[in-house]
């Protein structure tokens, strides 16, 4: 493959991610409100007024960071994480709202795959800075793989040589590349 070729599907896939956000809340004031603070903000915001309704949308829509309410019926925040991260959505940062109160189950949380946590009335400051720092990371990782894959590549590794084991889901699954991702190690080989 030429340097050319390799640089513009590079640049390609090296793009920022898009400010499209995911909010979750059964309480439709509370959905409002939020949707409200990240328009204002410039993000793209869908909304679910429960997890299953999330789920559905996540079948068909990918965001780069989803917010969602801990406590909603008939899925709640942590469920709709737990479901997220056994299809293998690694490549979304999951942020889990709680009450003005800040109690959130923690360790359930995280053994789930909440990725931060934030009380829905937090100043704005620190809101839309835990969104930013959730698209920083999601954007590094991308970013990353862009760069180490194609360079595997270049030098005659497959994807077998370059992917971690335990990154091995099956042999036909490794749930952290993103679909553009493989699809240039594909076209590459």
């Amino acid at each position: 493959m030429s340097p050319a070729v390799l640089s513009t599907r590079m640049s390609v896939l090296s793009r920022t991610l898009p400010t499209r956000i995911l909010i979750v809340d059964d309480d439709e004031l509370e959905l409002a409100l939020m949707h409200d603070r990240l328009t204002v903000a410039g993000f793209e915001v869908t909304q679910a007024s429960n997890g299953a309704q999330a789920l559905a949308i996540l079948e068909e829509h990918w965001f780069p960071v989803v917010l969602t309410a801990g406590e909603m019926v008939p899925v709640d925040g942590i469920q709709l994480v737990e479901r997220l991260r056994a299809r293998g959505v690694t490549d979304t940062y999951l942020i889990l709202l709680g009450s003005r109160d800040g109690s959130f189950n923690y360790e359930r949380g995280y053994a789930a795959g909440v990725d931060d946590y934030l009380t829905k009335h937090a100043p704005d400051v620190e809101f839309l800075a835990r969104i930013e720092a959730g698209l920083t990371l999601r954007h590094g990782e991308q970013l990353l793989l862009t760069l180490i894959i194609p360079l595997a590549l270049l030098i005659g590794l497959s994807l077998l040589d370059v992917l971690p084991a335990s990154q091995l889901g099956s042999a036909s699954k490794v749930d952290w590349i993103t679909p553009r991702i493989l699809a240039l190690a594909v076209m590459s080989s």
